[in-house]
């Protein structure tokens, strides 16, 4: 087989894959509405961006849409300044998204071919390999359960790839780079998570062919210290560990040498996708000052090193619970239509293993452990072989048998220890590695026309299984409805909570998690953002301060009714609103004042804000300013100089690496 042939097979996977996709052309949602909060939420930055840019005419650094006006420009969902953006802007938010969607899976599929090459693989290995991966149930999974970040653990095979490449071809390390910039752009968690990976990757290749023993206990003297001092609330954990681990390396001198090397290339491909990536590294520190917070994370318990040491376990999913389920995820695909328990009366958190699903099917599966036990004999291949089993014990946790390497591991980890059920995290490693070893279990089987037969019989039970679960989460089109004047909402539970004033409604919203579950359409910030409406109460992993006084309340039941206390979306009380006009980055109001006094404008009040007349305040947490007495146009200008730094930045290294790409390759 030809690289020819290999890069030909691989299109023709993913376009396969295209037709659950586009089964339903205009398609955007399951239909299972809890689901589907997570799902729409973040399409619905696409929706923000494009009025934005096509509508308004501003580049979005913050949207009028959401939380009374939320710097969208700094939460690690908006692809406003992505190469995401750009399919979303020709083809619209539903079509936009999924050809992002086959766009990333071609290049995943492309990285595990590479991958294999790197690996040894003969061609048609490497190419059964990345077939694999494409056609595995991974990504149409994460989909049907609402996570479009996920998407973006789609780059790490090619980021792998590049960065092993590069000790030869060092153009590659900013390639690998660009790519890894791409996922802290929008991939959320994918970024750390994919970080740690690649570490892992060029821990172990520096080993080569010298044993894999004492640098896996090096690691460990490495990764565990933190882990013990947390739960220890101690020091001396660190010491030793890390004191071990420096004797450790100083009879390992080989392996010092080869690992410097492999180091420095890593530094490197973090250099130039976090320096890519300023924008948004300083838009989550910026948001964070103002008081934003991701508000879901792991809480240990029934862990190995320190049972229960903070209660009994909570009734989430978080590891593979026993080999029964790891291998049912390796077999199955998600189903269509989740379980889920009920939490204060309403549809609340899923029963089953959603996150869990590999979709490889049986006959997959048992080439992959074939592969696993022929891995062993080359060096390279043993280091997957090694880079899987590692993965999978983080997935199982404190249910591993003897060892927790989810805490050894992970737990001591800056930001991987925050990851909430971190198998939805962690697996999609353990597929990258396991395709690699079917590939490596193919090419021990012998070059025969029915050997051919057999794998191309084997790949086509994941294509059908797994198509499935694209035609299921793209079924329902979202009727989003005509557009109106610009005013906000906001959900309640009943009608009667507007017998209590704003700040209980606030309160009780929070405590019976109504942003989190099922949402009436005209609540959701997705069909509110094609109609021009605020959601106030938006559903994010980020959210501030949200005080922003909504014109009507939506009920759990959909029905909508007026708020009494609504002014406007600006008053005064010395004087009349003439008009008010509300976009992504400004806010203009032309008033008349019959004496000096306050202008208060219904939106969230932010740092970097600036007007262009009298005396810029904040009241309530909303935008204000104290004007003279007269008729007057007031322009609020969001111009947050932290975050135009960091946009700026962004764009100074992306010349700067593309210079510096050129010459590389003049080079070579």
């Amino acid at each position: 087989m030809t690289p020819r042939w290999s890069h030909g097979l691989l299109l023709l996977a993913v376009l396969a894959m295209a037709t659950g996709l586009f089964q339903s052309p205009m398609g955007i949602a399951s239909g299972d509405a809890f689901r589907d909060n997570d799902w729409l939420n973040c399409r619905s930055f696409d929706v923000q961006s494009r009025a934005a840019l096509l509508e308004h005419g501003q580049f979005p650094l913050r949207s009028h849409l959401i939380g009374g006006g939320f710097p969208t420009i700094a939460h690690p969902s908006d692809g406003s300044w992505a190469p995401t953006l750009l399919a979303v802007l020709l083809f619209g938010d539903v079509i936009g998204v999924k050809l992002n969607l086959l766009l990333l899976l071609l290049i995943g599929g492309w990285g595990v071919l590479r991958l294999g090459r790197w690996l040894g693989l003969t061609e048609r290995g490497a190419t059964v390999a990345a077939l694999a991966f494409v056609l595995s149930g991974w990504l149409p999974s994460m989909l049907l359960v609402g996570f479009y970040n996920q998407a973006f653990f789609l780059l790490a095979p090619a980021i792998a790839a590049l960065l092993l490449e590069s000790s030869e071809k060092p153009a590659r390390i900013l390639w690998a780079g660009m790519l890894l910039a791409f996922v802290l752009q929008q991939g959320g968690h994918a970024f750390p998570a994919t970080c740690f990976f690649l570490g892992l990757l060029s821990w172990f290749a520096a080993a080569g062919k010298r044993g894999l023993l004492l640098p896996g206990i090096t690691l460990l003297c490495v990764l565990a210290p933190p882990a013990f001092a947390r739960e220890l609330v101690a020091v001396w954990p660190l010491v030793l560990g890390w004191g071990a681990a420096l004797v450790l390396l100083a009879f390992q001198r080989p392996f010092l040498r080869s690992l410097v090397p492999h180091a420095g290339r890593l530094v490197l491909v973090l250099a130039v996708a976090c320096s890519l990536g300023a924008a948004r590294i300083v838009g989550l520190s910026w948001l964070g000052e103002q008081g934003g917070a991701y508000e879901h994370t792991l809480v240990r318990t029934d862990a190995t090193w320190f049972p229960d040491s903070q209660g009994p376990s909570l009734a989430e999913e978080r590891f593979y619970e026993d080999a029964t389920s790891f291998l049912v995820s390796l077999w199955a695909r998600v189903p269509s239509e989740g379980s889920y328990g009920t939490t204060w009366g309403r549809i609340g958190d899923p029963l089953g293993y959603e996150y869990s699903y590999l979709g490889l099917t049986p006959g997959l599966m048992l080439l992959l452990f074939g592969g696993l036990l022929l891995a062993w004999r080359e060096p390279r291949q043993r280091l997957v072989a090694l880079v899987f089993l590692c993965f999978t014990g983080i997935c199982f946790g404190w249910n591993l048998p003897g060892v927790d390497l989810h805490f050894l591991m992970t737990w001591g980890v800056p930001t991987l220890d925050a990851f909430s059920q971190p198998l939805k995290y962690w697996n999609v490693f353990i597929l990258i590695s396991g395709v690699l070893l079917i590939g490596v279990a193919v090419d021990r089987l012998p070059d025969r026309p029915w050997v051919a037969g057999l794998i191309a019989a084997l790949l086509l039970w994941p294509l059908v299984q797994n198509r499935q679960a694209f035609v299921d989460q793209f079924a329902e089109r979202v009727e989003v409805g005509e557009a109106e004047d610009f005013h906000q909402v906001a959900l309640i539970a009943e009608p009667f909570w507007l017998d209590f004033d704003e700040d209980d409604i606030r309160a009780m919203g929070s405590e019976l998690f109504l942003r989190d579950y099922e949402r009436p359409d005209a609540a959701t910030e997705y069909v509110n953002s094609h109609r021009g409406v605020g959601t106030v109460d938006h559903y994010g992993s980020m959210v501030l301060p949200e005080l922003a006084v909504p014109k009507r309340y939506v009920t759990l039941d959909g029905e909508e009714l007026d708020n009494p206390r609504y002014r406007g979306e600006a008053w005064t009380e010395r004087g009349r609103v003439e008009a008010v006009r509300v976009r992504p980055n400004d806010v203009r109001v032309a008033v008349v004042m019959d004496a000096p006094g306050r202008l208060v404008v219904n939106q969230s009040w932010l740092p970097g804000f600036v007007v262009d007349a009298g005396e810029l305040v904040e009241q309530g947490g909303l935008l204000a300013v104290d004007l003279p007495a007269g008729a007057q146009t007031v322009t609020f200008r969001f111009r947050p100089p932290m975050l135009l730094a960091g946009l700026g930045l962004s764009g100074l290294s992306l010349i700067g690496w593309l210079g510096a790409m050129v010459w590389l390759r003049r080079r070579e």
